[in-house]
């Protein structure tokens, strides 16, 4: 009697098909890690630039509370934080209201186009 055997093994469209299951979920796995990373970065950036924001927003309170401040003032530096370089400015404008003054805080990453915090404020 002979019997019909089935040779043992994947064929061929169960071993593509498999591949591209597997090829699917790892470019959604990089594609998610990618999102992540950034999402870090801008974290990350957004905190020190509060950071620095605040801090220099107290600088410049300090500043104005001086017995003769300047009735316009402008400043720029650049810092270096977190092995980073940020571009950060303040001015203190009198305003029509004689004893009240408009302090505004920037600070920007280190091509200066983009804005990582700002603050504004009266005093």
């Amino acid at each position: 009697m002979v019997f019909l055997t089935r040779d043992k093994g994947f064929t061929l469209i169960e071993v593509l098909v498999a591949l591209v299951i597997v090829a699917l979920v790892g470019l959604s796995t990089q594609t998610l890690l990618s999102q992540l990373a950034e999402q870090r970065f801008n974290i990350q950036q957004r905190t020190i630039g509060d950071a620095l924001v605040w801090n220099s927003a107290v600088q410049a309170f300090v500043m104005s509370a001086q017995e003769n401040p300047p009735q316009d003032l402008y400043q720029r530096k650049r810092l270096n934080s977190q092995d980073q370089s940020w571009d950060l400015s303040y001015k203190i404008e009198a305003t029509l209201l004689g004893d009240l003054e408009r302090v505004e805080v920037m600070v920007k990453d280190k091509s200066g186009e983009q804005i990582a915090r700002q603050l504004v404020f009266f005093k």
